[in-house]
């Protein structure tokens, strides 16, 4: 399961149940990384970081995708009218369909259900124009920061950890897309300094380990 890519992520394990009756159901293949106990007692609930992570096979995602919109399909219509997607404006529901990265199955059904009640219809082709304009955008290469980028030079040629941190996190970062395919989070230009920072800060590194033990 070395393969598998993190499908979601969640504050507690008990969260994830639902999503895992889903897969296991469908037979579905999951690895669940429970970093629960790893996290110090009094930072739970502080940290931005969700320490259960659902893994599943990259192939999938687009099937558990669908699963779970039929899934939640079937139970929007028992949600409160207090929920907070009911106080949305139309501009703002449409976002939540745009960026499925950012919310539950849930939300994106009911935000489509809500805008259906306002007679704004929402079909499954532009649902996938939505889908496929996102997929595009996530794809698109970030700008690494030129002050880290020089810092990462600097701290390299000092012989720092921290250079090589920089340089390694600048060539080879990636972001997992809601299709489940991998891509390099930042442009050619940004990984190629990443590339040559990291090797002056392990070189530079080994020579100072290597003058000091001579």
């Amino acid at each position: 399961m070395k393969h598998f890519l993190t499908y979601k992520k969640f504050q507690h394990l008990e969260e994830a149940q639902e999503v895992i009756d889903v897969l296991e159901t469908n037979n579905v293949k999951y690895f669940l990384e429970d970093n629960t106990l790893n996290v110090p007692e009094f930072m739970v609930g502080q940290s931005s970081d969700s320490p259960v992570l659902l893994k599943i096979d990259p192939k999938d995602f687009v099937r558990v995708n669908e699963l779970l919109e039929e899934l939640n399909a079937a139970i929007v219509d028992q949600i409160d009218t207090d929920y907070h997607l009911f106080s949305f404006e139309n501009e703002e529901l449409m976002e939540v369909l745009a960026e499925p990265e950012k919310w539950s199955e849930l939300d994106r059904e009911l935000a489509k259900k809500i805008l259906g009640q306002r007679g704004v219809t929402i079909s499954n082709e532009v649902k996938d124009l939505l889908y496929e304009k996102r997929i595009k955008e996530l794809k698109k290469k970030e700008t690494g920061s030129t002050i880290w980028t020089i810092v990462g030079y600097l701290s390299a040629l000092l012989g720092g950890l921290i250079g090589i941190a920089i340089g390694i996190h600048l060539w080879t970062s990636k972001r997992t897309l809601p299709d489940g395919t991998r891509t390099y989070v930042y442009r050619e230009t940004d990984r190629t300094h990443g590339m040559i920072i990291a090797l002056i800060g392990i070189v530079m590194f080994l020579v100072f380990v290597t003058y000091r033990i001579l």
